[in-house]
């Protein structure tokens, strides 16, 4: 592969994109890319689950874009990973203007194939494509001293919660120490499960899986609950055969019932009802050492 070249076509790709030209885009997938877009959830595996869902769509908005910068590295003669990084307006009907400074990355490979003369020969494609919207920071006030001189780095983890622009429990309980448990889904994908953001856990299709409520969403898992009832043991209680509930959010609990603080109600067996209850009262969430 020819690093400059693929390096423009990446450029032409994402601006006739913008352009709402989707064919270079369609043209250069693998079979089997993997695409992730901007927000939570947008993951498309195959060229042909990628051409059905843009040719879906009712209607393209209009776009424009800024500047591109560019920043490549070459991984062996047939491997280049390509992050483009630019401004785009989005236009909508009602007249609004959205703007994101975005980040794509294509990692392009070649592998061989059959041409229409019969050859065979290597073509690059874009096994992988991402999509992240970059999130914007005040410039820091200048430091006393010779600036020019002085390599500015930028900021690595946020210095207070007013700079945090991840989205956090919001518990109170940020001295605890917490349990973090792999779950794999039904779709070929490994979650990773914090306790802190656990809400409850059911089991379903006859206790062969179940279902994780978190606080960023609903998540289906293929493991049993006994898996999680011991990989969440001390964080998690057990209600019900069918339920774990996480006591940082049970909300009130009365016979013969748990009010979860989503609104969630879970019922509680009659005769353990008191065992449950005084397990509950006497948690204590763990402390890390």
């Amino acid at each position: 592969m020819k690093r400059q070249e693929l390096i423009q076509r990446s450029i032409s790709i994402i601006t006739e994109y913008y352009k709402n030209n989707l064919e270079p885009f369609f043209d250069c997938l693998a079979e089997d890319v993997l695409w992730f877009g901007p927000r939570k959830d947008q993951i498309l595996r195959g060229r042909e689950t990628i051409i059905h869902t843009w040719r879906s769509v009712d209607q393209h908005p209009t776009f424009s874009m800024g500047n591109i910068t560019e920043h490549s590295v070459s991984i062996g003669t047939n491997v280049l990973e390509v992050m483009l990084e630019y401004d785009v307006y989005t236009y909508f009907e009602n007249g609004e203007v959205d703007r994101h400074h975005q980040r794509l990355h294509m990692s392009w490979g070649c592998r061989r194939e059959q041409t229409d003369s019969g050859s065979r020969e290597l073509i690059p494609r874009v096994y992988m494509i991402h999509i992240s919207n970059i999130i914007e920071e005040e410039p820091a006030a200048p430091e006393s001293g010779n600036a020019q001189n002085r390599s500015v780095l930028p900021k690595v983890y946020a210095g207070s919660s007013s700079e945090s622009h991840i989205d956090a429990a919001g518990t109170g309980y940020s001295g605890l120490s917490f349990r973090s448990v792999m779950g794999k889904g039904d779709n070929i994908i490994t979650y990773f499960f914090n306790s802190a953001t656990v809400l409850w856990i059911e089991s379903t299709d006859n206790g062969r899986h179940s279902l994780i409520h978190a606080l960023d969403g609903t998540y289906k898992s293929i493991e049993p609950l006994r898996y999680y009832e011991s990989g969440f043991s001390g964080s998690l209680l057990r209600a019900h055969v069918s339920y774990l509930v996480n006591p940082l959010y049970v909300r009130s609990l009365k016979r013969f019932e748990i009010t979860m603080t989503d609104g969630t109600i879970l019922p509680v067996p009659e005769k353990k009802y008191t065992a449950f209850r005084d397990r509950l009262l006497n948690w204590k969430p763990e402390v890390p050492r």
